[in-house]
């Protein structure tokens, strides 16, 4: 996934607790190897349990001009995400930040599915390029 030699376009950085998350964090990972953007590097911060330090550990390990974050049982959807995102930071240097939709699973918690349902982000419409 990562090529040392060059530096990369997008760091993607996951932290995750570790074993109880294993087969989420796989998936996730299977999901981002099919990605078409290439020019990337991941990071997977493993055994913080505060997500805001585990972000923190992997931005100062970050070689990428983009930062994307993403939480160990994310599903990315389609294959165009990174270079959707890449593209619509690239079109306007003004834009600093840029998001997805956040669509509940079946499978997802009711708690999860009450958090998600309180994100604006969910009432986006979805482009897929």
């Amino acid at each position: 996934m990562e090529n040392t030699n060059t530096v990369p376009k997008i760091s993607v950085i996951i932290p995750t607790i570790g074993e109880p998350r294993k087969e989420k964090l796989n998936n996730l990972l299977s999901e981002i190897e099919k990605q078409t953007f290439t020019s990337r590097e991941v990071l997977v911060i493993e055994g913080e349990n505060r997500q805001g330090r585990a972000i923190n550990k992997g931005a100062v390990r970050a070689r990428g001009e983009i930062l994307v974050i993403l939480d160990d049982d994310a599903s990315l959807g389609h294959d165009n995400v990174f270079k959707n995102m890449a593209e619509v930071l690239e079109s306007d240097r003004s834009i600093g930040m840029v998001g997805t939709s956040v669509i509940p699973r079946p499978d997802d918690s009711s708690f999860q599915k009450n958090v998600i349902r309180q994100l604006s982000r969910q009432y986006c419409p979805v482009r897929i390029r």
